[in-house]
């Protein structure tokens, strides 16, 4: 079954997206409310959650897609990507500035400062999470039930960051994550 998974993975050539790192889980959940009613989740685009251990995986899915994208903060694996493919990754994150350094592929950061190609600002959590994401100079606000910690808040950009990449706008992105439920529990 996986030869025949894998060859029409190689003749689909669908987009790919790979999380790794510390909490792909959350991340993941968050990237496919982004993009579940924008794609073909499975056929158009794959999301895989990867260790380092799937290092062999991860270079299959790289140079049989269409158009990888890596969430990391590990150089290492960023490292395989080409020029094709893109890196999103947490500039808050100590060390993620080398990424910029040393591997081929575009990169998009994102993080609390504007340093980062997309932050966050003006975070409330009471009851609920609101905030605003900001891009090339548009603000746009995103509500979401629960009352998120950093690291969730930093899952959720990631998710808006692949949408971004996707060429999703920023109030499609906002409208998807309406219906990101029970993040906080995850």
């Amino acid at each position: 079954m996986k030869f025949f998974n894998d060859l029409f993975f190689c003749l689909n050539k669908p987009k790919v997206i790979i999380i790794t790192g510390k909490n792909k889980g959350i991340t993941k959940t968050a990237v496919f409310e982004v993009l579940k009613s924008h794609f073909k989740l499975g056929k158009e685009i794959l999301i895989f959650e990867a260790g380092a251990e799937d290092k062999e995986k991860i270079k299959f899915l790289v140079n049989n897609s269409s158009f990888p994208i890596l969430l990391t903060d590990e150089v290492a694996i960023a490292k395989i990507l080409p020029e094709k493919g893109c890196v999103i990754f947490n500039s808050d994150e100590e060390n993620n500035h080398l990424l910029k350094n040393e591997i081929l592929a575009s990169i998009f950061s994102f993080g609390s400062g504007e340093g980062a190609d997309l932050f966050v600002s003006d975070i409330v959590a009471n009851g609920e999470t609101n905030f605003k994401i900001n891009y090339l100079g548009s603000s746009v606000p995103v509500w979401l039930s629960g009352k998120l910690d950093k690291e969730k808040i930093y899952a959720v950009l990631a998710a808006i960051a692949c949408g971004i990449k996707l060429k999703l706008n920023l109030v499609q992105i906002s409208q998807a994550l309406k219906s990101l439920k029970d993040i906080d529990k995850s």
